[in-house]
C-alpha cells in the first residue's frame, strides 16, 4: 500500500495477508519483499511538504508522490531507489499512470505534463506539456538539498489560479485551446486520449 498526507511523509506499507497471499504463487520479481506483517513499513520518504497524490505504476515497480512544494518523488521498488524532481510548474494535484514508463500529472494550474523513464538510464524526466508550448526542464535533486523554486514564487501560482478567469493556452497541434477553468474532479483514459471533467460540468478530451 502507498499513502501520503499532511504529515509530510510518503509511506509504503505491506498489504500481506497470510490467509490470502499464501495461496497465491508469487513471482520472484515482485517489487517489494513479501511475508511482511500487514501494515509494516517497507519504505518511508520525508517529502518536506504535504502530499497531494500517490500512485503505483501498473506493474507496481514504481511509486509516485506529488507534494505541495512542487516536487515529484519517484521510488523504484527494486532496490528502493529514490529520485526527486523539482518541477517547473505548480504542485501536482493528480498523477495518472499511462503505462509502466509514462505518467501524466495534472498541476494545480490545471495544465497537463508528461513524464517518462523510457531512456537508457531509466531515470524519470519531463517529456512535454499537453497544454503548454514552452516549459523549462525540471531539475533532479537529492532529498537533502533545498528546493530551487522559492515559496514566494509558488504562492504566486496559487493566487493566479484562484482568479475566476478562463485560461487560454496555445499548442502546436491544435492552435488556441481552453483548459479547464474549474478544478478537475475526474479523469479516465480512452485509447491514447485523456478525458477529464471539472466541477463546472465541462468534459474535455486531451490526446497524448
Amino acid at each position: 500500500m502507498i499513502s501520503g498526507g499532511c504529515d509530510m511523509k510518503l509511506l509504503i506499507t505491506s498489504a500481506y495477508i497470510p490467509e490470502v497471499d499464501d495461496t497465491i504463487t508469487h513471482d520472484d520479481n515482485v517489487p517489494f519483499p513479501i511475508k511482511k506483517k500487514f501494515g509494516e513499513i517497507l519504505y518511508k520518504v520525508n517529502t518536506k511538504a504535504w502530499v497531494n497524490d500517490v500512485v503505483f505504476s501498473p506493474n507496481g515497480k514504481y511509486s509516485f508522490a506529488g507534494s505541495h512544494n512542487s516536487t515529484l518523488s519517484i521510488i523504484k521498488s527494486e532496490g528502493t531507489e529514490l529520485q526527486i524532481i523539482n518541477l517547473p510548474h505548480s504542485p501536482i494535484s493528480k498523477i495518472i499512470p499511462i503505462n509502466d514508463e509514462t505518467i501524466i500529472v495534472i498541476g494545480y494550474d490545471r495544465h497537463f505534463y508528461k513524464y517518462s523513464c523510457s531512456n537508457v538510464m531509466k531515470k524519470w524526466s519531463f517529456v512535454n506539456s499537453i497544454t503548454k508550448v514552452e516549459l523549462n526542464q525540471p531539475t533532479e535533486t537529492e532529498e537533502k538539498k533545498d528546493e530551487t523554486v522559492s515559496f514566494k514564487d509558488k504562492l504566486g501560482v496559487f493566487k493566479n489560479v484562484s482568479k475566476k478567469v478562463s485560461l487560454i493556452v496555445t499548442t502546436n497541434k491544435n492552435g488556441s485551446k481552453n483548459i479547464h477553468s474549474a478544478n478537475i474532479s475526474a479523469f479516465n483514459l480512452i485509447s491514447n486520449n485523456l478525458v477529464t471533467a471539472d466541477l463546472a460540468g465541462y468534459i474535455k478530451l486531451w490526446p497524448f
